[in-house]
């Protein structure tokens, strides 16, 4: 199991979220922090079934870095 929150280059990959964001991203239901893969572009996280894959474009972190939001466009995308 790998924990994203550990990892420096993920975690730099991904964008804080600014207010003007905050009703346009959630969090991802399901998802326990882990990830299994990472390109320089997106990263595959770990779901309870499955893997998906996520563009860093489509995620956000809290400015404290404790929290990964996913855009609702891309959980819908993804059917999740």
């Amino acid at each position: 199991m790998r924990d994203l929150y550990t990892n420096r280059d993920i975690m730099d990959a991904i964008p804080v979220i600014t207010d003007r964001e905050e009703n346009k991203y959630t969090d991802i239901p399901g998802w326990e922090g882990e990830y299994t893969d990472y390109t320089e572009k997106a990263v595959l996280l770990r779901m309870p079934n499955t893997t998906i894959w996520f563009p860093f474009s489509q995620l956000r972190k809290a400015e404290d870095g404790q929290s990964i939001y996913a855009s609702n466009w891309i959980l819908e995308q993804k059917g999740i």
